[in-house]
């Protein structure tokens, strides 16, 4: 989580969203802006990296509607994926080797390097995008909602309407895994129609069933 109390915005980082890259952008570029932490009356509160809209809403009270919030999504199948990858052999992994991890992200790593992907993915909690952007009712509550899909030109058309200098340099990608597509690891049907269940709700609020990328209408 970003925010600036000066240029009143708040960044919602879902996870395996580019969140790292788009936080170390608004930290590098306004210096006005701090990680993980806000300031409820006369205090300073430190609050979780991936903090939901809801939280902060709690929080903040009515205070969180005087900022411009946003947030990032991701087809739910490539951020399974990309979980996966994160850690059997991505950044949490390469954290563990060095001992810089606690003992439930070293329980979490040994998990994914025991297990192929197919029976990982069958038992893996998936932590949905809805989950960190909606109100108890289901209701979007950040103003706008990025595109994981279309990164770069998505943040670009957000940070414009936050005021930044369109002569930024560009988002840089950071902490990504290389690994192929979805598909060429879901060839059992069976498996794809479970998982299905676990995403509907991220597929159906922010994707055409089977189309990645479908932006949102009014997203911008």
């Amino acid at each position: 989580m970003v925010i600036s109390d000066q240029h009143k915005y708040i960044f919602i980082a879902v996870p395996k969203t580019g969140t790292t890259s788009i936080s170390s952008f608004l930290l590098k570029n306004d210096p006005t802006a701090v990680k993980n932490l806000i300031r409820v009356g006369i205090k300073n509160y430190k609050v979780q990296e991936h903090i939901t809209a809801l939280e902060l809403r709690k929080m903040l009270g009515n205070k969180f509607d005087e900022y411009t919030s946003f947030g990032f999504v991701r087809y739910p199948y490539s951020k399974i994926l990309s979980s996966y990858f994160f850690y059997s052999e991505g950044r949490a992994a390469k954290k563990v080797h060095a001992g810089k991890q606690t003992f439930y992200i070293k329980l979490k790593v040994l998990f994914a390097k025991m297990l192929p992907f197919s029976l990982w993915a069958l038992l893996y909690p998936y932590n949905s995008c809805r989950g960190f952007l909606v109100d108890k009712d289901g209701k979007l509550l950040v103003n706008y909602i990025g595109y994981f899909e279309n990164l770069e030109k998505d943040f670009s058309n957000i940070v414009g309407r936050l005021g930044f200098d369109s002569g930024l340099e560009r988002l840089s990608h950071l902490n990504w895994t290389s690994h192929d597509e979805f598909d060429s690891y879901m060839r059992n049907g069976i498996l794809k129609r479970i998982l299905a269940r676990k995403v509907r709700s991220d597929l159906t609020l922010f994707y055409r069933l089977g189309v990645t990328a479908e932006v949102k209408p009014g997203s911008f």
